[in-house]
């Protein structure tokens, strides 16, 4: 199950980045498009790159479980 939710993700990011370039919308790449929130918001800035470091630290399973966001809300 894990495998397929991770394929479908894939496929989907990279589909929707695929088609944005191909129809010449390069302004609602998804990383344009959070680069805007980013410089609009900047509590919302500080909140995404929190998120970002967080979920990369979980998945590359970084930092031990006491100090991993994700399970000490217990979400994984």
């Amino acid at each position: 199950m894990g495998t397929r939710a991770w394929t479908a993700l894939v496929i989907g990011i990279a589909g929707y980045e695929a088609y944005c370039i191909r129809s010449e919308r390069q302004d609602e790449l998804l990383s344009r498009v959070l680069d805007r929130a980013r410089a609009k918001h900047p509590v919302a800035n500080v909140a995404i790159l929190a998120t970002i470091a967080a979920t990369s630290l979980h998945l590359a399973r970084a930092v031990p479980s006491r100090f991993d966001v994700f399970a000490l809300l217990h979400i994984a």
